[in-house]
């Protein structure tokens, strides 16, 4: 099934208009309002997010199963063979990379903390530091993997194959992931460009978006985690605790 006008005008909707929504006015105003001390602003925030992410997958998947799509045209199958073995060490090789990281910066003390402050650079407003913000920020990470994985390296890709090919969609795949998330500056956008042709790379390896889906959710857990460990203010958390509810 070749993807028809409506598809590529929701390819073009989310990929260049969402970028330029978030770019524009969305981010802007969270981080006006965040600056600006208005209680649970940041939680508000990925709050929105979460539900405009799955709000956009619910459309890709109301398609799938109205014009009965087969979901193998999503790459959401279980790869198979030696494909299955590559995403499993993947995964772990992920999972204890994360673990380890963590645990380094759980044990630094408060001048450690600080002084990895501004290695955070622009997205640290974005970033928990309270525990309720942190607990948005985990339900964000899951959102993300699930969704940005469907969106980008499945809906996308599909979209633009049968003109680009498999390897021209994936690079737009992967450029375009990277600049829907240009709110956080060129250091984040270059980053977030190296991270989708990581998850592009290893859908096109094993066939499959799902070990992206458990990499990317960890990726951006491991982010949020540790950027709450270098953050978070003790007291101020404890003052702020039932903000964000």
């Amino acid at each position: 099934m070749l993807p028809n006008a409506v598809d590529l005008e929701f390819a073009v909707f989310f990929a260049v208009g969402g970028a330029l929504l978030d770019y524009f006015v969305f981010m802007p105003r969270v981080r006006k309002a965040i600056e600006s001390g208005r209680p649970g602003a940041r939680a508000g925030g990925y709050r929105v997010m979460i539900v405009g992410e799955w709000a956009l997958v619910a459309f890709v998947a109301g398609r799938w199963l109205w014009l009965q799509r087969p979901r193998s045209m999503l790459w959401l199958i279980v790869p198979q063979g030696w494909r299955l073995i590559v995403a499993g060490a993947i995964v772990v090789a992920t999972a204890w990379l994360l673990v380890a990281q963590i645990r380094s910066v759980a044990t630094l003390d408060a001048e450690k903390r600080a002084a990895l402050r501004p290695s955070l650079g622009s997205v640290a407003f974005l970033l928990p530091h309270t525990a309720v913000e942190k607990h948005w920020f985990l339900g964000l990470s899951v959102t993300a993997g699930v969704c940005e994985e469907v969106l980008y390296r499945g809906f996308l890709v599909w979209a633009m194959q049968p003109w680009l090919g498999l390897w021209g969609a994936a690079l737009v795949s992967v450029l375009a992931f990277g600049v829907a998330h240009a709110y956080q500056g060129s250091g984040g956008l270059v980053r977030t460009t190296l991270v989708g042709a990581v998850l592009g790379g290893i859908a096109l390896l094993t066939g499959s978006i799902l070990p992206g889906i458990v990499v990317h959710a960890m990726v951006d857990v491991l982010g949020g985690t540790t950027g709450y460990l270098i953050l978070r203010d003790p007291e101020q958390a404890q003052a702020t605790a039932g903000q964000g509810r």
